[in-house]
């Protein structure tokens, strides 16, 4: 027939048997957010007791910090704060264009990223705001360094950990963007943008109940209720 034949493949990070077809990475990445899908649960507010894994997700210099400190805040709930810059000042990298210049630190730096957002969304199972997740990790590894360096290896353990251990995803889209506060980056916002609005439609494409688009043009207190009318909309909250 001259097309190609599937074949029984293992999953790089689970090792579960599937079929696809040769060469088919996203075969992978479908595989797990078909499984995960169908055990995420609802997750209600019940005397007090918020059980929700909530993160905020954007380019850089958009405002999530602002947005991630106030919904923590109004939830009552523990805020994981960006681990980039924490892990920045324990290997004394300045300013995220040093990154740019080096392939080799921004692979150590990258790698250390993720392992600490994992650790820090591990140790907080009743629930957090996150400022960043591990699809941001995807980003700039891909700023970085591009889809060399087990590019591939990287991007299905990021994926699996936002799939497996968010209810919900937050996307802050970049209309207003901040200066550049020394740290991060002054430039690259639409290629930082486009990986993580890639990364996010992935996550919908399966799992859309648990992912929000914040409107352009709006101001922080507007997003803020966005997010809150969304959690409750998905029956995540109860009550005001």
């Amino acid at each position: 027939m001259g097309g190609r034949r599937c074949q029984t493949v293992a999953h790089p990070i689970t090792q579960h048997k599937f079929h696809a077809l040769p060469g088919c990475r996203r075969g992978f990445l479908f595989f797990e957010l078909q499984r995960f899908r169908k055990v995420q649960p609802k997750k209600r507010l019940k005397g007090g007791d918020l059980n929700l894994r909530i993160a905020i997700t954007g380019t850089h210099g958009v405002g999530k910090t602002t947005l991630a400190q106030a919904l923590s805040e109004k939830l009552g709930l523990p805020l994981i704060s960006e681990q980039a810059r924490l892990v920045a000042e324990e290997m004394g990298i300045k300013t995220c264009e040093e990154l740019l210049r080096n392939p080799k630190l921004a692979r150590e730096f990258q790698e250390r990223v993720l392992e600490e957002q994992i650790k820090a969304q591990l140790a907080h199972p009743q629930g957090f705001v996150s400022d960043r997740c591990t699809l941001d990790c995807i980003a700039y590894w891909n700023l970085y360094l591009g889809d060399g360096f087990d590019a591939g290896r990287y991007f299905y353990k990021a994926r699996l950990h936002a799939f497996r251990g968010l209810d919900a995803v937050v996307y802050v889209p970049p209309d207003v963007l901040s200066n550049s506060d020394g740290f991060r980056l002054s430039g690259n916002h639409a290629e930082v943008d486009a990986c993580i609005r890639r990364e996010v439609g992935l996550l919908r494409e399966c799992s859309g109940e648990r992912v929000l688009y914040l409107l352009e043009g709006v101001g922080p207190g507007e997003r803020l209720a966005a997010v809150l009318e969304f959690v409750r909309s998905k029956n995540f909250l109860t009550g005001s």
